[in-house]
């Protein structure tokens, strides 16, 4: 099936054959955004649900917005309800996808429910998400927020003991949002979605160098699917900013066509590449110092414009030089979670020697550039479509001091498994030795 021809929603609940040539199957089947789905809902999921019987999870606010008048809807249709808050922290702060969360909701579900619905966006999905696969029944999805990719990704990004991990899940079998309650939702969250959604030709990038590299299943298809509605928000910011009905679901759309991605590759890797894990280091240094944070997607716009800015000196190279990356992790940094990062730490370096050896051909390295050059984009777009469109586009923003945001990019390539233009980046001597000069021109 050939990508440009396609029309995402066309295969949604389907299997099909992919130029790639592997079999797909996007197992959501309902995406539906309508400002009257609430009242739908129940004899849209009743298919799925002999017994009538749901959990309806949700946290204070998103209970307010909409979780309350959805359980109203499902008790009218005499389903069995199990309505559960999740609480905010003990700092006052959101709930958080971690194991601690996941035990105590667990607790609260005495009978096993047929389904579980989520009210709600990235932490309250994830939760459910990971507890429906433990429970081994499906789980749907009230969306709130246009706010992040994993409405119908196939994995989940909690903390366990501290540690970022990603688990393998299901996606959800039905996505509903209304769109009144996606256009206004809390601002920050649609500029996370923002930041999350313009990730996605970095992370493609990162995934073309481990398919040439490692020999990593690339589809071309996946890339595609992912950028279905990118023009409309990433040539119109200012209307992100003014809550335009149309860009909104475009962006809410492109967000959930990326998880649709994920999961037909089997994989994280579609949306997720160094830019995430610029992140996922500042979430990890948070858990470990106190220190602020700020919503995942807002962070995740930061690190494509630091992996667009590294993308750009990258293709300026002629005549690649590789060096090798440091034998071990900075321990001091990562207090009490280094001995799980040098694990990480200590698989990936073997991928990291085989990345500088055979990117020392010539040949090899301007076949990866010509590949790229048409999918990544460059940094001062990048910035100048978060910064017109309200979103983080400068340290400040997410609340960081930039000694932290410079401590961040020092240590991020000791964070996963995987080789990412930041790993390419030390390996070329971009990193560290351009860091304050990338943080001047492009994060501050």
């Amino acid at each position: 099936m050939q990508a440009n021809r396609i029309d995402v929603e066309s295969l949604i609940g389907k299997s099909f054959s992919c130029e790639c040539g592997r079999t797909h199957i996007i197992p959501t089947k309902y995406l539906i955004y309508s400002d009257d789905v609430i009242s739908t809902m129940p004899e849209i999921l009743e298919r799925h649900c002999s017994d009538k019987s749901v959990a309806i999870i949700s946290d204070s606010r998103t209970h307010k917005v909409a979780a309350e008048d959805i359980a109203n809807s499902f008790a009218k249709a005499n389903w069995s309800l199990t309505d559960i808050i999740v609480p905010d922290t003990s700092d006052g702060t959101p709930p958080h996808c971690d194991d601690e969360t996941y035990e105590r909701i667990s607790a609260e579900i005495s009978d096993k429910p047929e389904m579980i619905l989520a009210v709600g966006a990235g932490t309250i999905n994830d939760l459910a998400k990971w507890l429906a696969f433990d429970m081994n029944i499906p789980y749907a999805v009230f969306a709130t927020a246009a706010s992040m990719t994993g409405y119908t990704s196939p994995i989940v990004a909690p903390t366990i003991k501290g540690v970022k991990q990603v688990v393998c899940a299901q996606p959800a079998i039905g996505v509903f949002a209304a769109g009144r309650i996606i256009e206004n939702a809390p601002f920050k969250l649609t500029t996370a979605g923002l930041g999350d959604a313009l990730a996605k030709p970095m992370s493609s990038a990162d995934w073309i160098m481990n398919n040439m590299l490692f020999d990593e299943h690339y589809c071309p298809l996946c890339t595609q699917i992912s950028s279905a509605t990118e023009l409309t928000y990433l040539d119109n910011p200012s209307a992100i900013r003014s809550r335009q009905p149309n860009v909104i679901e475009a962006l809410f759309r492109g967000l959930v066509y990326c998880g649709f991605a994920m999961t037909i590759a089997g994989t994280n890797v579609t949306p997720s590449g160094g830019e995430h894990i610029f992140s996922h280091t500042l979430d990890m240094l948070a858990s470990i110092d106190g220190g602020a944070n700020d919503y995942h997607g807002r962070q995740v716009g930061l690190g494509v414009i630091l992996s667009a800015a590294l993308y750009s000196e990258l293709m300026q190279i002629e005549n690649p030089t590789l060096r090798d990356l440091p034998e071990t992790i900075d321990k001091s940094f990562w207090g009490g979670l280094a001995d799980g990062i040098a694990n990480d730490y200590a698989a990936k370096r073997p991928l990291t020697k085989t990345m500088q050896e055979k990117f020392s051909d010539k040949r090899l390295w301007r076949k990866y550039i010509d590949r790229i050059k048409g999918i990544v984009k460059t940094p001062n777009r990048i910035k100048e479509c978060l910064k017109q469109a309200g979103g983080a586009s400068g340290f400040s923003d997410i609340q960081c001091e930039r000694d932290r945001v410079k401590s961040v990019i020092l240590h991020m390539h000791e964070m996963g498994t995987r080789c990412t233009v930041v790993e390419l980046s030390w390996a070329m001597g971009i990193l560290p030795d351009r860091t304050d000069d990338l943080i001047d021109e492009w994060l501050s």
